[in-house]
């Protein structure tokens, strides 16, 4: 497998250009660039954040064509987008253009910030389905460790992401490790829906749609990396299942003290 999944989203986002599509979720029966996959949890939690557009830096990354840094845009956040791939970025900047949106885009792994001074920090860090696309422990440590150098104190970070489950078992199970130690606190605020779509790699999957929120505040230096499992059972849905797990997993994604 390679990283990041990164051939598979270079042949997308080259379809995406080449059939006249503006985003990947046109690709899995989305309607139009504004129908996008996060759109609904951003609409839900937003206003629960007592954010002011008008002086909230944010950060999305893994923005891909640019549906959800628009949506930010538009409504007056100020906002910066990174994505892995050249050609998604490309198309950000133009359907922004067409847009009347200003937008910092630009071409960054995201992982590959850890460790880097950050020149700027945020109030919010967004994201949108890029989190199931880093996928071993090394790459997600440098994930969060990158977000926690760019997170003010008291930002929140805000994660949507799915989930393979077996639409023919009733037990799932995540086996998740702790970031390293670190000198900040997270605090989960679950929020978890069941997806309508079918997912996007695997017809033989159901897809579990999760959405949480985690805030930064000030604390002592945490206990070191360990690892932590959740499992859970749904007989009913995969709504059932989303809201077993996510709590768990929003503990175990980030170092709680």
């Amino acid at each position: 497998m390679a990283r990041y999944y990164r051939p598979e989203h270079e042949d997308a986002y080259r379809r995406i250009e080449r059939e006249g599509k503006a985003s990947w979720d046109e690709l899995h029966g989305g309607s139009g660039f504004d129908d996008f996959a996060s759109r609904a949890f951003l609409e839900q939690v937003l206003p629960t954040l007592g954010l002011d557009p008008s002086w909230t830096e944010v950060l999305e990354y893994g923005c891909g064509t640019g549906p959800g840094a628009c949506f930010l845009a538009a409504r007056g956040f100020r906002v910066d987008a990174v994505d892995l791939v050249a050609r998604a970025i490309r198309l950000a900047r133009r359907f922004a253009a067409e847009r009347g949106l200003t937008i910092e885009f630009r071409v960054q792994d995201v992982c590959a910030l850890a460790g880097v001074p950050p020149t700027k920090q945020y109030d919010l860090i967004v994201d949108s389905y890029c989190l199931q696309s880093i996928v071993t422990d090394a790459d997600r440590s440098r994930l969060f460790a990158a977000v926690r150098a760019r997170l003010k104190p008291g930002g929140r970070y805000l994660i949507s992401t799915a989930m393979q489950i077996s639409t023919a078992a009733t037990t799932a199970r995540c086996t998740t490790r702790r970031a390293a130690s670190c000198s900040t606190r997270w605090t989960a605020r679950p929020r978890a829906t069941a997806a309508p779509r079918a997912p996007s790699r695997s017809a033989a999957a159901g897809t579990c749609r999760i959405g949480a929120t985690w805030s930064r505040r000030r604390c002592g230096p945490s206990s070191s990396a360990t690892g932590s499992g959740c499992s859970g059972r749904s007989a009913d849905s995969a709504a059932t299942w989303c809201a077993r797990v996510a709590e768990p997993i929003a503990r175990a994604s980030g170092p709680d003290g």
